[in-house]
């Protein structure tokens, strides 16, 4: 069946999301720590920081905790306009971060299942 015109653009507009979601699961679900190799570049980064005044209390935890809410804001922003309940949404987000730990947890041993990462990722 051909495609019409007029249905194009709201096909098009799946194309980010899906991707925004298979990037997600991979990321939450690669075998290792997708930030490993950055962690000695962040921590210099923070050191510098720390050298020219900004306080010790921004540390490397606390720069994960941000990526992690960053990381699923766009996941909320999603669930909340496609179901148009704001509990709903919300309850579905703490159930698939929760689900995302646990597999970490279980399947996933180089990987570190966080109530932290719940937390952030709910908040995004």
């Amino acid at each position: 069946m051909p495609i019409s015109s007029s249905r194009l653009p709201l096909r098009a507009l799946w194309v980010l999301p899906a991707l925004y979601l298979l990037g997600l699961i991979c990321v939450a679900l690669w075998p290792t720590p997708v930030d490993a190799s950055a962690r000695g570049a962040l921590d210099s980064v923070l050191a510098w920081l720390h050298s020219v005044g900004v306080p010790n209390f921004a540390g490397y935890d606390l720069v994960e905790f941000g990526a992690n809410i960053a990381l699923f804001i766009p996941l909320g922003l999603l669930m909340g306009f496609g179901l148009r309940r704001f509990w709903l949404a919300v309850g579905l987000g703490v159930l698939a971060t929760s689900l995302i730990e646990a597999s970490q947890w279980l399947f996933l041993p180089q990987r570190f299942a966080s109530g932290f990462d719940i937390l952030a990722n709910s908040l995004g």
